[in-house]
């Protein structure tokens, strides 16, 4: 399957989630036979909250779609394929050959990514409304949608997130609201992908939609998916230095300082109470702990101790 159809065919599964419409991807017919999305009406009534995007108001019990691409041109082939595709699954799901389910439960639907001149030379395109249009072929009547033509409201928003204008993807990708953040994070990261492994040149560029598309998915990667590809001195940014300690042992902060690094600012008088197992002298060999001291400091802590020697 084309990348675009895979990405396409996601957000639909999260456009139709939690609603009486179920999305299978690549329905196989029979032959074998691939439709490119199968959107079934179920049972449940209860689905007030769907709002459609334009020239899909009004469903049906069983809707065909196809998908043409930036780089696909819809023609009349395409056209011929779909209904194809309508003919032998009305068959299958049909008690049989004589007994057809009535035609009124189908729709068939054709999303292009841009208007399809060649077609339009063809046959005639009946506009419905901006971005919408019915094609006659045959006795099924087909809605043709026009990512490209369709207005920029909520609405169609799902459809704008495959648009070539840089200002509709823009606002798709601000205002579609996902329904599972499992199918956001695989299409985002798939759309990137794309758009890089096409190299399509648009104002708006792959570090644009990288900007507003992944990092706003950022809540939905693991903490080692974000910090991967970083070096450890960009890890650190930004943090104070209580926080950059914070969970680490004693001795793990100590660690590569040099022993005399870890007496600095510490008075000679003082370096008799760090001399603790707990403090940061710990692990030190007794040698190691006077490194740096200055000859009268050493002087000053053998006295100190002498002292203490006596008095006990």
């Amino acid at each position: 399957m084309i990348e675009w159809h895979k990405i396409l065919g996601m957000t639909l599964v999260d456009f139709f989630s939690n609603t009486n419409y179920s999305v299978e991807i690549e329905k196989e017919l029979e032959l074998p036979q691939f439709l490119d999305y199968l959107v079934v009406k179920g049972d449940n009534i209860n689905h007030s909250s769907l709002i459609l995007p334009d020239g899909m108001e009004t469903l049906s019990q069983y809707n065909l779609l196809t998908f043409k691409s930036l780089r696909q041109p819809l023609d009349l082939w395409a056209v011929d394929e779909l209904i194809s595709y309508y003919v032998l699954y009305r068959k299958i799901i049909s008690p049989s050959p004589e007994k057809l389910i009535s035609e009124n439960n189908f729709k068939l639907f054709c999303i292009s990514t841009r208007f399809p001149t060649k077609l339009s030379k063809e046959v005639s395109l009946i506009p419905i409304k901006k971005g919408v249009f019915h094609l006659n072929h045959g006795h099924v009547p087909i809605v043709i949608i026009v990512i490209a033509k369709l207005p920029q409201n909520q609405k169609n928003a799902i459809f704008h997130l495959f648009s070539t204008k840089s200002e509709n993807m823009s606002f798709a990708l601000k205002s579609y609201h996902w329904k599972r953040e499992d199918i956001k994070h695989f299409v985002i990261k798939e759309m990137y992908e794309q758009l890089q492994k096409e190299e399509i040149q648009m104002s708006y560029t792959v570090e644009d939609f990288k900007r507003e598309v992944i990092l706003k998915s950022l809540h939905t990667l693991s903490t080692e998916e974000r910090l991967k590809g970083l070096r450890p001195e960009d890890r650190l940014k930004g943090l104070r230095p209580e926080d950059r300690l914070k969970g680490l042992r004693p001795e793990d902060r100590l660690k590569g300082l040099r022993p005399e690094d870890r007496l600095k600012g510490i008075n000679p008088e003082d370096v008799l109470n760090i001399y603790r197992p707990e403090d940061r002298l710990k692990g030190l060999r007794p040698e190691d702990r006077l490194k740096g001291l200055e000859p009268e400091e050493i002087e000053l802590l053998k006295n100190l101790l002498m002292n203490m020697t006596q008095e006990k």
